[in-house]
């Protein structure tokens, strides 16, 4: 099939021409998108400028209820003009988080972990070879937090979440400016 339709075809389809008597290949993806998801795509396209500022609200919300606190955190940069989807911070020098992540669960705030373990510490990984000890991997493994984030958070909701996580900090006996300590499972 020459043309368009040919080219999408293929795209489709690993980038293999079914009509090549040898199976030809050219770049291309796994990517389908059925007509029931393109079509609600299309309908919530006239709505995408609007959620994309609403979240971008949500994040600035964020950074400042949580600098405001002077909560010692970092978030990641160049984020301007990107579909903001979570609101992840690191407590840079956490040695684990498990437990801001219990005591806050225990206040109702829902939280998650990235990269806990870091990947090669599963199994299927483990015994791979590495070029060094990636201590990067397990220090952000240990230190990110995704705190809540979703469509119609609200700015009260926000200052709850940062009050708790100060008050977890506090209670920790720590400065929330340099709350964390411990040691890392994964390390």
């Amino acid at each position: 099939e020459a043309g368009l339709n040919g080219r999408i075809r293929r795209a489709t389809n690993f980038g293999i021409d079914l009509e090549s008597p040898i199976g030809e290949s050219h770049g291309g993806t796994t990517a389908k998108l059925s007509e029931y998801h393109a079509a609600v795509g299309l309908a919530a396209l006239p709505l995408w400028e609007r959620r994309n500022a609403s979240r971008a609200e949500m994040h600035a919300a964020y950074l400042e209820a949580l600098t405001s606190r002077k909560l010692r955190f970092s978030c990641q940069a160049g984020m301007d003009g990107m579909l903001r989807t979570l609101f992840i911070v690191r407590l840079k020098g956490c040695g684990d988080i498990s437990g801001i992540v219990a005591r806050l669960g225990a206040k109702g705030i829902g939280t998650r972990r990235w990269y806990c373990p870091p990947l090669h510490h599963h199994a299927a990984f483990n015994t791979c070879p590495r070029a060094d000890d990636l201590r990067n991997s397990l220090e952000i493994g240990c230190e990110l937090l995704g705190l809540p984030f979703y469509p119609g958070l609200t700015g009260a909701q926000i200052e709850t979440v940062a009050d708790a996580l100060q008050e977890v900090l506090e209670g920790a006996g720590r400065d929330p400016g340099n709350a964390c300590t411990g040691v890392c499972p994964s390390r």
